[in-house]
């Protein structure tokens, strides 16, 4: 499972107060339990290389946490490179 953000606690500092290290390590964790039924959690964010969603990891994984967002206070911008 990817459970993908877009990273913005690290600009956004009312959100790193709630999720210091992003919402999407917040839900990882969440799921770790998961692990022990033979899941594989990846965590993504918009940040890292092909925006955390690559065409390799959408070939190799199931199921997709793509956004969890309350609010967004930010507009971001998806390529489809």
């Amino acid at each position: 499972m990817v459970v993908w953000s877009e990273g913005t606690t690290s600009v956004d500092p009312e959100s790193k107060s709630v999720y210091p290290k992003d919402i999407n390590f917040a839900i990882a964790e969440g799921l770790k339990p998961l692990e022990g039924q033979g899941w594989e959690i990846v965590m993504a964010s918009l940040n890292d290389p092909d925006q955390g969603i690559s065409d390799e990891r959408l070939k190799t994984v199931s199921d997709h946490v793509r956004q969890w967002a309350f609010g967004p206070r930010i507009a971001l911008e998806i390529t489809s490179e």
